[in-house]
This record gives structure tokens, sequence and C-alpha cells, in this order.
């Protein structure tokens, strides 16, 4: 199986599975007869924009097995609901987990797809309470619904990203929980100290990301300055180019040998 994007240079690489998991991971598929790490997170784990992901560079450089268990748009529930992506995280030797942002999620307010994270299914009787006047039938991203409710009243949107935000972090604790492998945090940001929908990962602060401190070996922190860009109106992504992956992979390589050596 093949992914091709279209485009002046097209990328042609090989997608697979792993176990019963019904989710699709960028390949060449690992094996796991020698200890390995596991990579997991959302768009920039998978690479889709590059020939070379970090982890593959990252296996390159530290000469061990590094499996790519990234998913483009994948929010924790993609992996608490994933029990084959979670047995092979727990037999791993080291993970490395991304940094995903708090609005593909299910919560209070909404439920998104158990797969396609970024795909907004419903409004929960909350969400209806606080907006009575929106149609939710309207929309099919958590991004689209997110900015409309924003737009229309910025007080009572208060009220829903502050409740993912502390639905992400009850999430991922839930998830080192159940990897209960050591496990560095990989926090790409490309914006600091403020808010908007083009920053990612989208809601997190700093606040959130120490909460997590007691459960990860380390956090490393990548500042990135690619420019955000709408494929699709308000969905946004960063794309990454060779060299961020690149900077991301020697840092990683630093942090696992430290830890596993």
């Amino acid at each position: 199986m093949t992914y091709t994007k279209l485009g002046p240079r097209a990328l042609d690489y090989t997608l697979c599975q792993y176990g019963v998991s019904r989710n699709i991971f960028r390949g060449p598929r690992k094996s796991f007869c020698k200890p390995y790490i596991a990579c997991l997170g959302g768009s920039e784990t998978f690479g889709q924009s590059v020939p070379a992901p970090f982890p593959i560079l990252t296996e390159r450089l530290i000469g061990q097995t590094v499996v790519n268990m990234g998913v483009t748009h994948a929010g924790p529930d993609l992996y608490l609901k994933d029990e084959a992506v979670i047995d092979i995280a727990q037999n791993a030797q080291f993970c490395v987990l991304q940094v995903m942002g708090a609005h593909n999620m299910s919560n209070p307010y909404y439920k998104v797809h158990p797969r396609r994270n970024d795909r907004f299914i419903k409004a929960l009787p909350a969400l209806v309470d606080i907006f009575p006047e929106v149609d939710f039938t309207e929309f099919h991203y958590t991004k689209h619904l997110l900015h409309h409710l924003n737009l229309m009243d910025c007080d009572r949107f208060q009220l829903i990203s502050t409740a993912l935000r502390t639905t992400w972090c009850d999430k991922m604790k839930r998830l080192l929980n159940m990897i209960n492998r050591p496990t560095v945090l990989l926090w790409m940001q490309n914006k600091s100290n403020s808010f908007s929908f083009d920053s990612d990962p989208l809601f997190i602060t700093e606040s959130d990301i120490s909460s997590l401190n007691s459960q990860v070996l380390g956090i490393s922190k990548y500042r990135r300055c690619s420019t955000p860009t709408a494929y699709s109106k308000y969905q946004f992504f960063d794309v990454l180019d060779q060299d961020c992956h690149a900077e991301i992979s020697m840092r990683l390589a630093t942090d696992i040998l430290v830890h596993v050596a």
C-alpha cells in the first residue's frame, strides 16, 4: 500500500498496519524481534510532507529500530482506544509521545470519530445548552466548530476551551499510565504565550505540560519556525520541512541515548 502526496514533488511511501489495529501508519513495517523505540503522535510524527520524518532519522542516528506510530490528526483518543498500539508501546524499550492538541478528542461537549480524531461527530447536551442557537449539523471538523463558536461568543467559548484542557490532561495521564514505559514528551510549539486557531498544539499551555512531569522522563521542546498553512477552511497545519525533522531527530537521539544507556 502506498500514499502519494499531490504536488510538484510528489512523495510516494509505504503504509502499513500492525496487528489488529485499524489505524494506518507510515512504513516501512518494523519488526519487533529486537529492542525498539516507539513514537506516538499526530501529523508531524507521521511525516506526511517529508521524505524522511524524524522517527526514521532518529533510527539512523541511534542504530536502533524506531517504530513510527504517528497518525495524521491524531489526538489522545486514538491511542486510548487502540489496544494493539498500546501493546506495542508497552513492549518498547523507550517511547516518544508527541504533545497533541486538545481539540481532536471527545470531551464533555462533543464527540469525535474514534480514528479520525479531527472529525466532529455530534454535539453533546452540555454544548447545546451553551450555544442553543447553533445548528451543529453544519460542522464536520473540530477546528471549524471551535473557530465558529469562539467568534460567536468568546466568553461562552472560554467554558469549552477550559474543559478541553482539563480533559486533555486527564487523557494524557491515562495514556501515559497505560503505556507504562520510559517516555519523553515531544513538544513542538509554533507560538508562545498566545492563542489563535493556527497555534499548535491547540489550547495547550505550559502548566498543562507541567502536570505530566511526574509521569515522564523529560520534555523535549522544539520551537517551530514554520508558517501555518490552511489547506481547507479552518483546517490548519504546520509544514515541518526536512531540516526541521532533522533537528528534532538529533535532539531525540540525544535524549534517548542518555536515558537508555
